[in-house]
């Protein structure tokens, strides 16, 4: 990632929730959209798949305030659909809850 981070920094909004959101916000507010990802892939455990989804859920917590809709982008090996497909469902279906109005992407994974 360090190799590559200097031509794809512009389009990532920065490597934690607390550098990101301002970003985000700066962004929305210039009346630009934005897909949201949270860069990760397949897990190997249950706990790892629950981490994301956590990660997803403080995230639209902290962009509730904004009035723009997002775009987010999950995989769903991420929220452990190579683990248990019931289990990533069940993850899937809490975000969906959460992320309300929003649009919900699910990427394409080889």
């Amino acid at each position: 990632m360090k190799f590559l981070y200097p031509f794809a920094k512009r389009f990532i909004a920065g490597p934690d929730l607390k550098t990101a959101i301002p970003a985000i916000r700066k962004i929305q507010e210039s009346g630009y959209f934005t897909s949201i990802d949270i860069l990760g892939e397949s897990v190997s455990t249950r706990q790892q798949a629950e981490d994301a989804k956590i990660e997803y859920l403080k995230l639209c917590e902290s962009l509730d305030s904004i009035d723009h809709s997002f775009d987010f982008s999950i995989k769903l090996s991420q929220l452990g659909l190579d683990i248990d497909r019931k289990f990533c469902t069940d993850n899937l279906k809490q975000l969906a809850q959460a992320m309300g109005n929003h649009t919900i992407r699910l990427d394409m994974e080889g």
